[in-house]
């Protein structure tokens, strides 16, 4: 069987040049990408995450900012548990966990 591949893909560092040609073209202002997990920074609630944040850590400290178990930081995960029923986005008892991805 012979395989041909580009001369781009047989580059030593083809991910890292692929991945720069992404946030390249993804830095272009008249282009909505749908690649790399580049949301459109005008959706970014910057003012609400620094709320959130200053109060967090008023309230927590370090220990919000620390790994915890595998489920989750416990007042993080009752908060969207509460607002969640709150818009009706679930419709379940309190005690369920939400389910959620995350990358390794």
């Amino acid at each position: 069987m012979n395989i041909r591949i580009s001369k781009r893909m047989s580059q030593p560092d083809f991910q890292g040049a692929f991945t720069a040609d992404i946030l390249k073209a993804a830095a272009n202002p008249s282009l909505i990408s749908f690649a790399g997990g580049l949301p459109n920074p005008v959706s970014f609630p910057v003012e609400e995450m620094d709320a959130a944040t200053n109060k967090v850590l008023a309230r927590d400290g370090v220990r919000a900012l620390q790994y915890s178990g595998a489920q989750g930081y416990p007042p993080l995960i009752k908060f969207i548990l509460i607002s969640a029923l709150r818009i009706s986005l679930l419709q379940t008892a309190a005690s369920r966990r939400l389910i959620c991805s995350r990358q390794s």
